[in-house]
């Protein structure tokens, strides 16, 4: 495997209140409840409570969170990106 085919892979851990996320390549939005993400493959939402920050490297695509996680949910991009470019060919 290659360097670039790791930089896309996205992986998430949960552990004792401590989120760790991987491939983020922006931070679209942080509050104490929800965060939002770009991920390499689409956006990341994240619901619970007590967010804070112990390390954003968006250099290396690495987040990580302390605080309860409630909910999450994935939105992928590039199975629209395709349709649209599908759509003016």
């Amino acid at each position: 495997m290659n360097d670039q085919n790791l930089a896309n892979e996205h992986t998430l851990s949960y552990e004792k209140n401590t989120i760790t996320i991987t491939a983020v390549v922006d931070t679209n939005n942080f509050e104490e409840n929800s965060i939002c993400l770009t991920l390499s493959t689409g956006k990341l939402y994240i619901k619970g409570n007590n967010f804070s920050i112990l390390e954003i490297n968006l250099g290396k695509g690495i987040v990580r969170i302390s605080g309860k996680l409630t909910s999450l949910d994935y939105k992928n991009t590039s199975t629209k990106i395709g349709l649209i470019k599908r759509l003016l060919k």
